[in-house]
Protein backbone atom coordinates (compact mmCIF):
# COMPACT_ATOMS: atom_id res chain seq x y z
CA UNK A 1 0.00 0.00 0.00
CA UNK A 2 1.69 3.35 -1.08
CA UNK A 3 1.57 6.67 1.23
CA UNK A 4 0.40 9.07 -1.18
CA UNK A 5 0.40 12.18 1.74
CA UNK A 6 1.87 12.89 4.74
CA UNK A 7 -0.02 15.98 7.03
CA UNK A 8 1.12 17.97 10.14
CA UNK A 9 -1.75 17.85 12.51
CA UNK A 10 -2.57 20.61 14.71
CA UNK A 11 -2.21 18.14 17.92
CA UNK A 12 1.92 18.34 18.94
CA UNK A 13 3.86 15.84 17.54
CA UNK A 14 1.38 14.26 15.31
CA UNK A 15 0.76 13.52 11.96
CA UNK A 16 -1.82 11.81 9.52
CA UNK A 17 -0.59 9.72 6.93
CA UNK A 18 -2.66 9.22 3.85
CA UNK A 19 -2.77 6.09 1.58
CA UNK A 20 -3.82 5.41 -2.02
CA UNK A 21 -6.94 3.21 -1.86
CA UNK A 22 -8.22 6.25 0.51
CA UNK A 23 -7.67 5.24 3.73
CA UNK A 24 -5.33 7.19 6.70
CA UNK A 25 -4.11 6.68 10.17
CA UNK A 26 -3.00 9.07 12.57
CA UNK A 27 0.98 8.44 14.49
CA UNK A 28 2.93 10.07 16.61
CA UNK A 29 6.08 11.69 14.99
CA UNK A 30 8.60 9.06 16.91
CA UNK A 31 6.33 6.25 14.39
CA UNK A 32 6.71 8.32 11.73
CA UNK A 33 10.45 8.42 11.81
CA UNK A 34 11.40 5.36 13.04
CA UNK A 35 8.90 3.76 10.28
CA UNK A 36 9.90 5.87 7.63
CA UNK A 37 6.41 7.04 6.71
CA UNK A 38 6.93 8.98 3.60
CA UNK A 39 5.17 9.97 0.66
CA UNK A 40 6.20 7.25 -1.94
CA UNK A 41 7.08 4.54 0.26
CA UNK A 42 4.96 1.72 0.83
CA UNK A 43 4.42 -0.89 3.29
CA UNK A 44 1.97 -3.80 3.82
CA UNK A 45 -1.31 -4.79 5.46
CA UNK A 46 0.42 -6.29 8.50
CA UNK A 47 2.97 -3.26 8.91
CA UNK A 48 -0.24 -0.97 9.03
CA UNK A 49 -1.74 -3.38 11.59
CA UNK A 50 1.23 -3.38 13.75
CA UNK A 51 1.82 0.32 13.60
CA UNK A 52 -2.12 0.94 14.81
CA UNK A 53 -1.43 -1.72 17.65
CA UNK A 54 1.55 0.87 18.40
CA UNK A 55 -0.41 4.27 18.44
CA UNK A 56 -3.30 2.76 20.11
CA UNK A 57 -1.06 1.53 23.17
CA UNK A 58 0.52 4.82 22.84
CA UNK A 59 -2.56 6.91 23.03
CA UNK A 60 -3.36 4.65 26.26
CA UNK A 61 -0.33 4.99 27.86
CA UNK A 62 -0.34 8.98 27.94
CA UNK A 63 -4.13 8.64 29.09
CA UNK A 64 -3.03 6.90 32.01
CA UNK A 65 -0.12 9.27 32.65
CA UNK A 66 -2.96 11.80 32.81
CA UNK A 67 -5.06 9.91 34.94
CA UNK A 68 -2.18 9.19 37.17
CA UNK A 69 -1.02 12.75 37.21
CA UNK A 70 -4.13 13.63 39.61
CA UNK A 71 -3.06 11.07 41.84
CA UNK A 72 -1.64 7.59 42.52
CA UNK A 73 -3.80 4.80 41.38
CA UNK A 74 -4.13 0.98 41.70
CA UNK A 75 -3.67 -1.13 38.84
CA UNK A 76 -7.40 -1.94 38.59
CA UNK A 77 -8.43 1.85 38.76
CA UNK A 78 -6.35 2.34 35.99
CA UNK A 79 -7.59 -0.57 33.45
CA UNK A 80 -10.98 0.37 34.43
CA UNK A 81 -10.44 3.73 33.32
CA UNK A 82 -8.90 3.01 30.06
CA UNK A 83 -11.49 0.41 29.84
CA UNK A 84 -13.99 3.09 29.76
CA UNK A 85 -12.64 4.68 27.26
CA UNK A 86 -12.62 2.23 24.63
CA UNK A 87 -9.04 0.51 25.06
CA UNK A 88 -9.53 -3.41 24.70
CA UNK A 89 -7.47 -5.77 26.83
CA UNK A 90 -4.77 -6.66 25.13
CA UNK A 91 -3.73 -3.16 25.14
CA UNK A 92 -4.71 -2.10 29.08
CA UNK A 93 -2.37 -5.02 29.86
CA UNK A 94 0.58 -4.01 27.76
CA UNK A 95 0.06 -0.61 28.75
CA UNK A 96 -0.39 -1.69 32.92
CA UNK A 97 3.23 -3.66 32.04
CA UNK A 98 5.09 -0.67 30.49
CA UNK A 99 3.50 1.47 33.60
CA UNK A 100 5.03 -1.10 35.85
CA UNK A 101 8.38 -1.14 34.57
CA UNK A 102 8.80 2.25 34.07
CA UNK A 103 7.94 2.19 38.17
CA UNK A 104 4.74 4.33 37.64
CA UNK A 105 2.64 1.90 38.87
CA UNK A 106 3.61 -0.09 42.21
CA UNK A 107 0.13 -1.94 43.82
CA UNK A 108 2.15 -2.64 46.90
CA UNK A 109 3.48 0.69 47.56
CA UNK A 110 0.22 2.08 46.69
CA UNK A 111 -1.34 -0.01 49.22
CA UNK A 112 1.12 0.98 52.01
CA UNK A 113 1.13 4.88 51.11
CA UNK A 114 -2.96 5.16 51.49
CA UNK A 115 -2.69 3.39 54.56
CA UNK A 116 -0.69 5.47 56.26
CA UNK A 117 -2.16 8.62 54.88
CA UNK A 118 -6.00 7.15 55.47
CA UNK A 119 -4.93 6.25 59.10
CA UNK A 120 -2.67 10.06 59.57
CA UNK A 121 -4.98 11.96 57.49
CA UNK A 122 -8.28 10.82 58.28
CA UNK A 123 -8.27 8.71 61.01
CA UNK A 124 -9.46 5.66 59.76
CA UNK A 125 -8.93 2.14 61.01
CA UNK A 126 -7.79 -1.10 59.46
CA UNK A 127 -11.45 -2.42 58.86
CA UNK A 128 -11.91 0.35 56.41
CA UNK A 129 -8.18 0.61 55.03
CA UNK A 130 -8.63 -3.00 54.13
CA UNK A 131 -12.02 -2.71 52.88
CA UNK A 132 -11.48 0.63 50.67
CA UNK A 133 -8.17 -1.37 49.06
CA UNK A 134 -10.37 -4.07 48.22
CA UNK A 135 -12.56 -1.97 46.52
CA UNK A 136 -9.50 -0.34 44.34
CA UNK A 137 -9.16 -3.89 43.49
CA UNK A 138 -5.73 -4.31 44.95
CA UNK A 139 -4.48 -8.23 45.60
CA UNK A 140 -4.80 -9.20 48.92
CA UNK A 141 -1.19 -9.76 49.45
CA UNK A 142 0.09 -6.41 49.07
CA UNK A 143 -3.46 -5.48 51.38
CA UNK A 144 -2.01 -7.51 54.09
CA UNK A 145 1.58 -6.44 53.82
CA UNK A 146 0.03 -2.67 53.85
CA UNK A 147 -1.78 -3.51 57.20
CA UNK A 148 1.27 -5.34 58.73
CA UNK A 149 3.09 -1.77 58.25
CA UNK A 150 0.85 -0.16 60.48
CA UNK A 151 1.87 0.78 64.13
CA UNK A 152 -0.90 -0.28 66.18
CA UNK A 153 -0.04 2.08 68.81
CA UNK A 154 -0.51 4.83 66.70
CA UNK A 155 -3.06 3.64 65.28
CA UNK A 156 -4.95 3.37 68.86
CA UNK A 157 -3.34 7.14 69.23
CA UNK A 158 -5.18 8.03 66.07
CA UNK A 159 -8.51 7.04 67.05
CA UNK A 160 -7.99 8.06 70.61
CA UNK A 161 -7.39 11.64 69.10
CA UNK A 162 -10.77 11.43 66.74
CA UNK A 163 -12.57 11.11 70.26
CA UNK A 164 -10.79 14.14 72.05
CA UNK A 165 -11.90 15.95 68.53
CA UNK A 166 -15.31 15.34 68.42
CA UNK A 167 -15.84 14.48 72.37
CA UNK A 168 -13.39 16.75 74.09
CA UNK A 169 -15.31 16.85 77.38
CA UNK A 170 -18.76 14.92 78.38
CA UNK A 171 -20.44 15.40 81.87
CA UNK A 172 -20.74 11.61 83.08
CA UNK A 173 -19.08 8.74 81.06
CA UNK A 174 -21.28 5.79 81.04
CA UNK A 175 -21.69 2.24 80.12
CA UNK A 176 -24.01 3.62 77.45
CA UNK A 177 -21.44 6.51 76.60
CA UNK A 178 -18.51 3.81 76.26
CA UNK A 179 -20.86 1.84 73.85
CA UNK A 180 -21.90 5.16 71.58
CA UNK A 181 -18.19 5.77 71.36
CA UNK A 182 -17.01 2.56 70.42
CA UNK A 183 -19.81 2.08 67.88
CA UNK A 184 -18.59 5.31 66.07
CA UNK A 185 -14.86 4.09 66.23
CA UNK A 186 -15.83 0.61 64.80
CA UNK A 187 -17.68 2.42 62.00
CA UNK A 188 -14.58 4.46 61.26
CA UNK A 189 -12.78 0.68 60.81
CA UNK A 190 -10.96 0.55 63.93
CA UNK A 191 -10.99 -2.90 65.19
CA UNK A 192 -12.99 -4.07 68.78
CA UNK A 193 -9.16 -4.50 70.26
CA UNK A 194 -8.30 -0.96 69.23
CA UNK A 195 -11.31 0.74 70.11
CA UNK A 196 -11.13 -0.08 73.15
CA UNK A 197 -7.89 1.02 74.17
CA UNK A 198 -8.84 4.47 72.57
CA UNK A 199 -11.87 5.04 74.74
CA UNK A 200 -10.19 3.91 78.03
CA UNK A 201 -6.97 6.33 76.61
CA UNK A 202 -9.78 8.92 76.06
CA UNK A 203 -11.30 8.64 79.26
CA UNK A 204 -7.50 8.61 81.03
CA UNK A 205 -6.93 12.42 79.28
CA UNK A 206 -10.30 13.39 80.47
CA UNK A 207 -10.20 13.07 83.84
CA UNK A 208 -6.32 13.70 83.77
CA UNK A 209 -7.84 17.38 82.34
CA UNK A 210 -10.92 17.88 85.14
CA UNK A 211 -8.19 17.31 87.62
CA UNK A 212 -5.81 20.25 86.46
Amino acid sequence: MEIVAVEKLNAPHRYRILFEDGGSIEVHEDTLVSRRLLKGERISEELLKQISSEEEQRKAFHSALLYLSRRSRSSKEISDRLLHKGYDESTIQQVLRKLADERYVDDQQYAVTLANYRLKSHRKGRLWIQYELSQKGVDEEHILHALSQLDEEEESESACRLLMKKYPAIHEVTVMVRRKLLLFLKRRGFTTRTAHQAVASWERKLRSGSEE
